[in-house]
């Protein structure tokens, strides 16, 4: 894999997508224990509150909440990862009341995926933490005792660890929707040539009588006005 030991062990205790990798499956194990409890508390006042109208402005905070922080903690793990992360689909529209708010995020997929991945990320925080205690040992002894003697060149550690923090990070944001296509404007040369104007149409508009002005038209169709010399 490289030219020399040394020169492996450095690449391999250099190597900044093995850490990325471990702070993101700590990343991971923090949050996902962390979101399960918060999504119960606030749903569960908001829904028990909603008889005397004070639930419905918490309850589309909720919803509004998991939205946010959902693509927050999808856009933490792209830079984590190093990873592209595209928008998620916004299908709720400014400037409404709040039931007709509520009911754009009761009807919207994008508010109940964003639910679901908050709850999907405590057990992929679970998995994290295992992976986390059983990789780590290892990482550590590739790159500090294995690499330098030579034993090991190839960095399997590294490379199942990094493997296994974009697979939980590509799972779990699969879950929400993107925007994939984004419409792109045509540049000039991709546009409609314009249609020269027919001859006869230009002759139309000349004036037989040369002390007269005449008519005509340039490429860009406008009308040129001028006198006759």
């Amino acid at each position: 894999m490289y030219e020399d030991d040394r020169q492996s062990w450095i690449d391999l205790a250099t190597d900044g997508r093995s850490y990325r990798s471990l702070l993101y499956l700590l990343w991971t194990f923090s949050t996902g224990f962390m979101y399960l409890p918060l999504l119960a508390a606030g749903f569960g006042m908001s829904f028990g509150l909603s008889f005397i109208l004070i639930g419905l402005p918490l309850l589309v905070l909720m919803f509004a909440g998991s939205r946010g922080l959902a693509d927050i903690d999808r856009k933490i793990g792209g830079v984590l990862l190093d990873k592209a992360t595209l928008p998620l689909i916004n299908d709720i529209p400014p400037g409404q009341s709040v039931f007709t708010r509520l009911g754009a995020y009761l009807t919207s997929a994008t508010t109940w995926l964003s639910i679901v991945y908050l709850l999907t990320r405590f057990a992929a925080g679970m998995l994290a933490l295992a992976v986390f205690n059983v990789m780590l040992p290892l990482f550590l002894i590739e790159i500090l005792i294995l690499a330098p003697l030579g034993i090991s060149r190839s960095g399997i550690t590294v490379q199942v660890l990094n493997a296994l923090a974009g697979s939980i990070h590509n799972f779990s944001a699969s879950l929400l929707p993107t925007v994939k296509d984004t419409p792109r404007r045509r540049s000039a040369s991709e546009r409609a040539p314009r249609e020269k104007p027919k001859r006869d149409d230009y002759e139309r508009l000349q004036v037989i009588d040369e002390d007269d002005p005449y008519y005509g038209f340039e490429d860009d169709e406008d009308i040129l006005r001028g006198a006759r010399r």
